[in-house]
């Protein structure tokens, strides 16, 4: 753009010239050339620094972007890794509780026949005096 601006400059310096001016013209119209130069100088550079701010927050998007991926990913493996360490634990548990289950059923078993033999009579034996 900027060789844009200087190429535009060398024309209408050219054209200036060729014009046949007289002083007082040739001065008027290089100050309008210079002032318009100016000015689209001016707007130039604010143009490239928008472009440049634009870029900038762009980029900034794009990095946002990448480590939230990351982090999604991240979490995403741990909260697999929880669930299957979940699961395993609650099989655990649940093992457990069969076994706990298992042995209140012998446990209870045991005392129905404990309890009947303790209060069945015990054979009497005759006693003679």
């Amino acid at each position: 753009a900027v060789g844009l601006s200087q190429n535009l400059a060398t024309q209408l310096h050219a054209l200036r010239d060729e014009l046949n001016l007289t002083s007082e013209q040739h001065a008027s119209f290089s100050a309008v050339i210079n002032a318009n130069l100016r000015n689209a100088n001016e707007e130039l550079q604010r143009a490239t620094k928008e472009r440049a701010y634009q870029d900038n927050l762009l980029l900034q998007a794009k990095t946002e972007c990448i480590e939230a991926k990351a982090e999604c990913g991240s979490l995403f493996k741990t909260l697999r890794e929880t669930e299957t360490k979940a699961r395993g634990e609650v099989e655990d548990l649940q093992s457990a509780l069969q076994a706990s289950e298992s042995r209140a059923v012998e446990a209870e078993c045991t005392l129905q026949t404990l309890t009947r033999t303790a209060v069945s009579p015990f054979p009497q034996q005759a006693t003679e005096g």
